[in-house]
Protein backbone atom coordinates (compact mmCIF):
# COMPACT_ATOMS: atom_id res chain seq x y z
CA UNK A 1 0.00 0.00 0.00
CA UNK A 2 1.12 3.56 -0.65
CA UNK A 3 2.64 5.74 2.03
CA UNK A 4 0.12 7.58 4.25
CA UNK A 5 -0.59 10.93 2.63
CA UNK A 6 -0.07 14.11 4.60
CA UNK A 7 0.81 17.71 3.77
CA UNK A 8 4.59 17.26 3.99
CA UNK A 9 4.68 14.50 1.35
CA UNK A 10 1.83 15.94 -0.72
CA UNK A 11 3.01 19.50 -1.41
CA UNK A 12 5.67 19.52 -4.11
CA UNK A 13 7.41 21.97 -6.37
CA UNK A 14 7.05 21.45 -10.09
CA UNK A 15 10.50 22.57 -11.33
CA UNK A 16 9.50 23.63 -14.88
CA UNK A 17 6.85 25.92 -13.39
CA UNK A 18 8.35 27.07 -10.08
CA UNK A 19 12.01 27.37 -11.08
CA UNK A 20 11.88 28.21 -14.80
CA UNK A 21 8.67 29.63 -16.29
CA UNK A 22 7.39 31.67 -13.33
CA UNK A 23 10.70 33.41 -12.45
CA UNK A 24 11.49 34.22 -16.09
CA UNK A 25 8.05 35.66 -16.80
CA UNK A 26 8.03 37.67 -13.57
CA UNK A 27 11.52 39.00 -14.36
CA UNK A 28 10.31 39.88 -17.87
CA UNK A 29 7.39 41.82 -16.38
CA UNK A 30 9.68 43.72 -13.99
CA UNK A 31 12.14 44.42 -16.82
CA UNK A 32 9.33 45.76 -19.02
CA UNK A 33 8.29 48.15 -16.23
CA UNK A 34 11.89 49.28 -15.69
CA UNK A 35 12.33 49.92 -19.44
CA UNK A 36 9.15 51.99 -19.52
CA UNK A 37 10.86 55.21 -18.34
CA UNK A 38 13.95 55.10 -20.64
CA UNK A 39 11.75 54.40 -23.65
CA UNK A 40 9.64 57.42 -22.77
CA UNK A 41 6.26 55.77 -22.35
CA UNK A 42 6.08 55.06 -26.04
CA UNK A 43 3.36 52.81 -27.44
CA UNK A 44 5.98 50.07 -27.81
CA UNK A 45 7.01 50.30 -24.14
CA UNK A 46 3.43 50.31 -22.92
CA UNK A 47 2.57 47.38 -25.17
CA UNK A 48 5.57 45.38 -23.88
CA UNK A 49 4.40 45.92 -20.28
CA UNK A 50 0.87 44.80 -21.21
CA UNK A 51 2.18 41.69 -22.99
CA UNK A 52 4.48 40.85 -20.06
CA UNK A 53 1.55 41.22 -17.64
CA UNK A 54 -0.63 39.04 -19.89
CA UNK A 55 2.02 36.31 -19.87
CA UNK A 56 2.24 36.34 -16.07
CA UNK A 57 -1.57 36.24 -15.78
CA UNK A 58 -1.77 33.40 -18.34
CA UNK A 59 0.81 31.37 -16.43
CA UNK A 60 -1.05 31.93 -13.15
CA UNK A 61 -4.44 31.05 -14.63
CA UNK A 62 -3.05 27.87 -16.18
CA UNK A 63 -1.66 26.79 -12.81
CA UNK A 64 -4.91 27.59 -10.96
CA UNK A 65 -6.98 25.68 -13.52
CA UNK A 66 -4.75 22.61 -13.17
CA UNK A 67 -5.07 22.73 -9.39
CA UNK A 68 -8.87 23.03 -9.61
CA UNK A 69 -9.04 19.98 -11.86
CA UNK A 70 -6.82 18.10 -9.41
CA UNK A 71 -9.14 19.09 -6.54
CA UNK A 72 -12.18 17.86 -8.47
CA UNK A 73 -10.55 14.50 -9.14
CA UNK A 74 -9.62 14.14 -5.46
CA UNK A 75 -13.20 14.94 -4.40
CA UNK A 76 -14.57 12.42 -6.89
CA UNK A 77 -12.17 9.73 -5.66
CA UNK A 78 -13.18 10.43 -2.06
CA UNK A 79 -16.89 10.25 -2.85
CA UNK A 80 -16.45 6.99 -4.74
CA UNK A 81 -14.44 5.56 -1.86
CA UNK A 82 -17.08 6.59 0.67
CA UNK A 83 -19.90 5.16 -1.44
CA UNK A 84 -18.04 1.86 -1.60
CA UNK A 85 -16.99 1.67 2.07
CA UNK A 86 -19.72 3.32 4.11
CA UNK A 87 -23.13 1.86 4.86
CA UNK A 88 -26.03 3.00 2.71
CA UNK A 89 -27.72 4.89 5.57
CA UNK A 90 -24.89 7.44 5.68
CA UNK A 91 -25.88 10.28 3.38
CA UNK A 92 -22.84 11.90 1.77
CA UNK A 93 -25.01 14.40 -0.07
CA UNK A 94 -25.27 16.40 3.16
CA UNK A 95 -21.50 16.79 3.50
CA UNK A 96 -19.64 19.63 1.87
CA UNK A 97 -16.76 18.97 -0.47
CA UNK A 98 -14.39 20.62 2.01
CA UNK A 99 -15.42 18.31 4.87
CA UNK A 100 -15.28 15.28 2.59
CA UNK A 101 -11.77 16.13 1.39
CA UNK A 102 -10.52 17.11 4.83
CA UNK A 103 -11.73 13.84 6.31
CA UNK A 104 -9.03 12.14 4.24
CA UNK A 105 -6.49 13.56 6.71
CA UNK A 106 -8.74 13.25 9.78
CA UNK A 107 -8.57 10.56 12.38
CA UNK A 108 -11.71 8.55 13.22
CA UNK A 109 -12.04 10.59 16.42
CA UNK A 110 -12.50 13.90 14.55
CA UNK A 111 -16.02 15.27 15.19
CA UNK A 112 -18.40 15.41 12.20
CA UNK A 113 -16.14 13.41 9.92
CA UNK A 114 -17.82 10.63 7.94
CA UNK A 115 -15.70 8.16 9.91
CA UNK A 116 -16.98 9.46 13.25
CA UNK A 117 -20.55 9.59 11.90
CA UNK A 118 -20.21 5.97 10.81
CA UNK A 119 -19.11 5.04 14.33
CA UNK A 120 -21.91 7.06 15.95
CA UNK A 121 -24.57 5.64 13.61
CA UNK A 122 -23.35 2.14 14.38
CA UNK A 123 -23.53 2.92 18.09
CA UNK A 124 -27.05 4.34 17.72
CA UNK A 125 -28.25 1.29 15.82
CA UNK A 126 -26.72 -1.03 18.44
CA UNK A 127 -28.44 0.96 21.21
CA UNK A 128 -31.77 0.80 19.33
CA UNK A 129 -31.45 -2.98 18.93
CA UNK A 130 -30.70 -3.43 22.62
CA UNK A 131 -33.63 -1.28 23.72
CA UNK A 132 -36.07 -3.13 21.46
CA UNK A 133 -35.36 -6.47 23.18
Amino acid sequence: MAEQQNYSNHAKFFPPFHFFAAPILIANFIWAIIRLKPLGFSPYAIFSVVVAAALVVTLTIARVMALKVQDRVIRLEERLRYERLLPADLNLASTTSRSTSSSHFASPATPNSPRSREKSSTTKSMTAKRSSR
